[in-house]
């Protein structure tokens, strides 16, 4: 009968081992997950190509990522920029833009630190208007502390002709003309 009982636990170890199987595959794919947050959103890419109105996701600052919309170009008077002491050239240009957080500290952030306009293949400087209030284009900062949203900005550009495009850069990814995201 010895040959019997051990056919008799046959079935039950067979049970027994695909249950561990199934419990171990169960374990291994509660393992492997991480109780990390979330990588966060998806940034956009360097290098991209959007139309005016088109929102980009970028990096603002250490862990800040913000949504950066540039909204329209506008040209603007030289004569506007008389009272700054400015050496308007032919062409002022205002580029408006719409800054939402998304995540992380976007604190103390600043459209001329981040955002340039070119003109063919010129880079074109941004003009400083502060701290006096420039109302046809007003500079505007998310605060260095407290909650933040939604930020309606402007900056002011100079060149010999009118600006054509807008760019984001940053130190990382988003250098310079090589790859930054460009709004046409």
């Amino acid at each position: 009968m010895v040959g019997v009982s051990v056919l008799r636990r046959a079935p039950a170890a067979a049970v027994a081992t695909a249950a561990c199987v199934v419990l171990a595959a169960c374990g291994e794919e509660f393992v492997t997950g991480t109780n990390e947050e979330p990588a966060g959103p998806a940034l956009t890419a360097p290098g991209t190509a959007l139309e005016l109105g088109e929102a980009a996701t970028v990096p603002i600052g250490r862990n800040g990522v913000a949504r950066l919309v540039v909204t329209r170009i506008e040209e603007g008077r030289p004569a506007d920029l008389e009272a700054f002491g400015q050496d308007a050239r032919a062409a002022v240009s205002y580029v408006w833009m719409t800054v939402t957080r998304v995540s992380g500290d976007v604190g103390g952030f600043a459209s001329y630190d981040h955002v340039h306009g070119w003109a063919g293949d010129d880079l074109v400087p941004h003009v400083l208007t502060d701290p006096r209030p420039y109302d046809p284009c007003p500079t505007r900062y998310f605060p260095d502390d407290g909650p933040v949203g939604v930020l309606e900005t402007c900056t002011v550009f100079t060149s010999a002709t009118p600006i054509d495009r807008v760019g984001f850069h940053d130190a990382g990814d988003y250098r310079r003309n090589a790859a930054e995201v460009v709004w046409r």
